[in-house]
């Protein structure tokens, strides 16, 4: 994990042991800020439910100041702010503008794009693809198709009276 060099002063300065900065910092690194697995790696146990106590209180309870659980909470803080901070950064550029969109599903569409093995998008990949430009830019409009009917032979008459053709309908069918 690469953390700054301001940050493995601050451990340092905390006086954090290895296992306990260990901890910290796998917090951030594994996915999904996995407590409970940075504890166990951190610490070597392997009883998981121990690991979840243990990882919680560490990080979420209040601790006195100038104890080893408040630095670690100090260095928990210091981390999750820098890490806070780049996951904003990187927010803007992780999300594809809408330029960006249009040139790749260009590329699609003229087959520039290659996919994992090499190879060109299929004429599938490629119609698809023009058919979201079309939808984008307006081009492809949902065509509205209206049925009319005509030469209706029930339209003469009312509910009632169909409500009782059906029904003998289904009086003939079951007999």
């Amino acid at each position: 994990m690469n953390v700054p060099d301001d940050l493995k002063k601050l451990a340092d300065e905390l006086k954090l042991k290895e296992h306990q900065r260990a901890f910290i910092e796998l917090c951030f690194s594994l996915p999904n800020r996995n407590v409970t697995e940075a504890y166990c790696q951190a610490y070597g146990t392997k009883n998981r439910k121990y690991a979840r106590h243990q990882a919680y209180h560490l990080i979420n309870d209040e601790a006195k100041r100038g104890t080893t659980k408040h630095h670690m909470q100090q260095y928990y803080k210091a981390l999750q702010e820098h890490f806070a901070g780049l996951e904003d950064d990187e927010t803007g550029q992780r999300i594809m503008d809408a330029i960006e969109w249009m040139t790749l599903c260009t590329a699609i569409c003229r087959g520039e794009v290659k996919d994992q093995f090499g190879l060109e998008p299929s004429l599938a990949d490629r119609i698809k693809a023009m058919d979201l430009m079309g939808k984008a830019l307006g081009v492809l409009k949902p065509q509205q198709t209206n049925v009319t009917i005509t030469n209706n032979p029930y339209q003469k008459f009312t509910d009632e009276e169909l409500e009782r053709i059906a029904a003998m309908a289904d009086d003939s069918q079951e007999g």
